[in-house]
């Protein structure tokens, strides 16, 4: 069994800060030669004042012994900590860490997690951040313009929002260029509490295929660049195209206008019409016919048997049968 031990003097300084911290330091990240982070860097990006956010910190035990080790929290008030202590970690084993993050205003912020491995390794540290992102930008991978006719223009427009009291920078990056493609503006600031427009237009001078890429930048931390493919075709047939697209868009506006001006004239008739007192239909239910006159013959509707077939052979037309004789007295 390996003991990474606890020191013996664990209160606190006079400057509030741990005997551990005064005595080593904690400079390596991810793992050493007995323990490993999972991840081996928190980020709380894109956070909510005034809320809790929460991520899971593992502790695993690499080495073939079991060992104890020693978590020293983070120092600000910001950061807080909470797990069940295991005491050993046998070979595979963790330590499961519940980090909370709860801000009280629009900044970075940042701390560390400790983890003293004593004799056994060098001691591992676990960065914390926290900050604001503009966490409503939502890019296309491909912005496709379609055909177009040459001679023409069409523009589409790429939003960039924020809903945080925080304003951003951004700027994009012209990887691959084209003549007939052109973005504006390629810099420029995503306000507080709201958004920006980037305009791609295409306008064909050739009849040929035309394609761009870009480079999104936003000014946060632990941000990446989103790249954006922009492709826009022309050929000779896209004129027409173009002119039959547009006549097929009158034709659906006239159409879409005539259909409400009917129904609007429907409802007119209908507003004009005067009530008049309801009529109460009683309802009617249909009898069933039991017997059927047939050449002065009665012929049963509802039996096919022998008895009816000898009350059919016994009558005479003309003459009622006995059975109606009573009925008829």
């Amino acid at each position: 069994m390996q003991i990474a031990g606890y020191p013996e003097d664990t209160t606190l300084r006079g400057n509030g800060r741990h005997p551990i911290l005064e005595k080593e330091t904690f400079e390596k990240l991810h793992r050493n030669e007995v323990i490993e982070t999972r991840p081996h860097i928190l980020h709380f990006g894109g956070f909510q004042v005034h809320k809790e956010h929460t991520q899971l910190l593992r502790i695993v035990n690499i080495s073939p012994s079991s060992l104890r080790v020693s978590i020293l929290g983070p120092e600000t008030q910001w950061f807080k900590i909470n797990f069940d202590k295991k005491g050993l970690l046998a070979p595979g084993m963790s330590e499961d860490i519940m980090v909370t993050f709860e801000p009280h205003e629009w900044r970075y912020h940042s701390d560390t997690i400790k983890i003293f491995c004593g004799e056994l390794a060098e001691n591992l540290v676990v960065p914390i951040h926290g900050y604001p992102s503009a966490n409503d930008i939502v890019l296309p991978r491909i912005l496709d313009f379609g055909s177009v006719a040459i001679g023409t223009s069409q523009s589409k427009v790429i939003p960039l929002s924020c809903k945080i009291p925080i304003q951003f920078e951004f700027e994009i990056t012209v990887v691959e260029a084209h003549p007939d493609l052109t973005i504006t503006p390629l810099s420029g600031i995503i306000p507080a509490d709201g958004s920006s427009e980037i305009v791609a237009t295409f306008a064909p001078m050739k009849h040929r295929t035309a394609r761009a890429e870009l480079q999104f930048h936003v000014a946060q931390f632990n941000s990446e660049p989103a790249l954006v493919t922009v492709l826009g075709s022309c050929f000779p047939e896209s004129a027409k195209l173009q002119v039959f697209k547009e006549e097929m868009a009158e034709r659906s506006v006239v159409a879409a206008q005539k259909k409400q001006e009917e129904k609007a004239a429907t409802l007119s008739k209908l507003k004009g019409r005067k009530k008049g007192p309801l009529q109460v239909i009683h309802p009617t239910f249909k009898v069933d016919e039991l017997e059927r006159t047939i050449n002065g013959i009665k012929v049963p509707t509802t039996r096919a048997d022998q008895h009816s077939t000898n009350f059919i052979l016994n009558q005479t037309a003309g003459k009622l049968p006995l059975k109606d004789l009573a009925a008829f007295i």
